[in-house]
């Protein structure tokens, strides 16, 4: 199982940042805009053109006699999971290759959750931390004997 691949993600684990967060794993999360909640029940009520893909309007001129297609509802902002990674170097690079895959998303973050009370992923994140950093020794060595 011991690989350079692996030997680098452990030192990656071993020098990154952690956002004072204990035994960290890292996720892609997107921001989804959920509508129909009632408008009394959220902060800020918004104004939709249901004919128009539920897409925000400005307020009508008259918001006692909206056009028809225009309604106005409460809603609420839900982040989700997309990807996880054992370091915020594999969420940056995730989105490299990927992020064209977010753009219709409102907004994308890479969010540090806490592994607290998974021990088997804890036991995973602290082998990877144990295995020594690969040398080009070490990678020509293993590139021999194959």
């Amino acid at each position: 199982m011991d690989s350079p691949t692996l030997r680098e993600i452990g030192e990656r684990l071993r020098t990154q940042g952690n956002r004072c967060t204990a035994d960290p794993i890292f996720q892609v999360r997107v921001r989804r805009r959920v509508y129909g909640m009632e408008p009394q029940w959220t902060d800020e009520p918004v104004w939709i053109d249901t004919e128009d893909g539920a897409r925000e309007v400005d307020p009508p001129a008259d918001p006692d006699n909206p056009p028809e297609f225009v309604i106005q509802t409460g809603y609420i902002d839900v982040w989700e999971v997309k990807m996880v990674a054992f370091t915020e170097d594999g969420c940056k690079e995730h989105l490299r290759l990927n992020g064209h895959n977010y753009r219709h998303f409102q907004e994308v973050q890479i969010y540090a959750d806490c592994l607290n009370r998974c021990p088997e992923m804890i036991a995973i994140r602290n082998a990877l931390m144990a295995l020594p950093m690969p040398t080009p020794a070490n990678n020509t060595r293993e590139a021999t004997n194959g």
